[in-house]
């Protein structure tokens, strides 16, 4: 037995967020009356990027919810009509200015899983050709 939604009361939405406090029944018969759901409209996709030698490409963002600089992977969301892996090799070029090759389809999470239904796709993939030529404010 899951836990069933009983009712919800929408606290925000948006086109790329929505917030939802959620009046839930769990499995033991327990109530609880405000359990918060981040909702997410677009799936995402995240690159591991390696290049010739082994080598991990990483990008820096400066991100203003967790103030300060920070290294990631290149990640974005996947846009209306299109694949998750067309966003992943749009991703990278816009955040690292690379085009991939041998691009790997890892798996698929909801790294968030007890308070959002965000869907990420992760891949793994090789630099096939680089260029200085990217968004650098992303």
């Amino acid at each position: 037995m899951l836990p069933i939604k009983l009712d919800r009361k929408v606290i925000y939405e948006s086109d790329w967020i929505s917030l939802y406090a959620d009046k839930v029944k769990m499995p033991n018969d327990c109530i609880i009356e405000e359990y918060h759901q981040l909702h997410y409209p677009h799936e995402s996709v995240c690159v591991v990027i390696m290049n010739d030698k082994d080598e991990l490409l990483m990008i820096q963002s400066l991100r203003y919810s967790t103030d300060r600089l920070e290294w990631e992977i290149p990640a974005g969301s996947v846009e209306i009509n299109e694949t998750p892996e067309d966003a992943a090799r749009r991703e990278c070029l816009e955040e690292t200015g690379c085009t991939l090759k041998e691009l790997k389809y890892l798996c698929c999470q909801n790294p968030s899983n007890g308070m959002s239904d965000h869907i990420v796709h992760a891949y793994l993939a090789n630099v096939d050709t680089e260029s200085s030529n990217f968004d650098q404010n992303d």
